[in-house]
């Protein structure tokens, strides 16, 4: 939800760095927006988050990639099949997943306006391709994977909740891996929360932890 709206900062002082939140703060409470969002290039200190006042959810956000060569040695589970999303009949499928995914926490009306706008992008043949995984004719998983210069990142993939711990994360992971080698890609990536359980599939499937960021997200009334 707070994806595509925030403050980026690189580096600075610990003094500066708290005046700037602040500053930001006071910014989207001017402009009426009721969050903001503030990421790093470093993992905040435990002296910023207990000097910081108001609502706020703190994650901090690994960068993992694969080493292709390994891609081989990857066992999976085979009773299931993985569908580049191409047809509009299947964005109704990519909804039904997301519902059952995040319709409690983030609403309807926000998952099919999201579905809407995404199946726009899957449906354009752009360099953003989207994937639906099935078994048994039913849509149980997706993933997406965007490829530019040789280099892949596969995003939001997620399986529903009566399927998780089931193999079939790894099933869809290494469908979009062999993808990005067959396309000529040297390098393969994705950010995960330190904090959630996916990142023990990644890690399990060979992914390596290269770098590390933080974000603060401020719920504003």
């Amino acid at each position: 939800m707070y994806a595509h709206n925030y403050t980026h900062i690189k580096t600075m002082s610990p003094a500066r760095l708290q005046a700037l939140i602040c500053e930001e703060l006071l910014l989207c409470r001017k402009t009426g927006r009721n969050f903001c969002r503030i990421v790093f290039d470093f993992v905040a200190s435990d002296g910023l988050l207990s000097s910081l006042t108001g609502d706020f959810q703190y994650s901090r956000n690994g960068f993992y990639v694969f080493p292709l060569v390994d891609l081989a040695l990857m066992q999976v589970r085979q009773d299931c099949s993985i569908r580049q999303i191409q047809q509009t009949s299947m964005l109704d499928d990519l909804l039904d997943c997301d519902l059952q995914l995040d319709e409690t926490m983030l609403g309807r009306d926000f998952c099919i306006r999201r579905c809407q706008r995404l199946g726009e992008a899957y449906l354009a043949n752009g360099p953003i391709s989207a994937y639906l995984c099935y078994q048994n004719g039913q849509a149980i998983g997706a993933g997406q994977l965007f490829i530019h210069d040789g280099i892949a990142k596969i995003e939001n993939l997620a399986v529903i909740p009566s399927r998780q711990s089931q193999g079939f994360g790894s099933a869809i992971l290494k469908h979009l891996l062999t993808l990005a080698s067959q396309a000529g890609c040297h390098t393969v990536y994705l950010t995960t929360s330190e904090d959630d359980s996916p990142k023990a599939m990644y890690v399990k499937n060979g992914f390596v932890k290269v770098g590390e960021n933080s974000d603060l997200v401020f719920i504003l009334s």
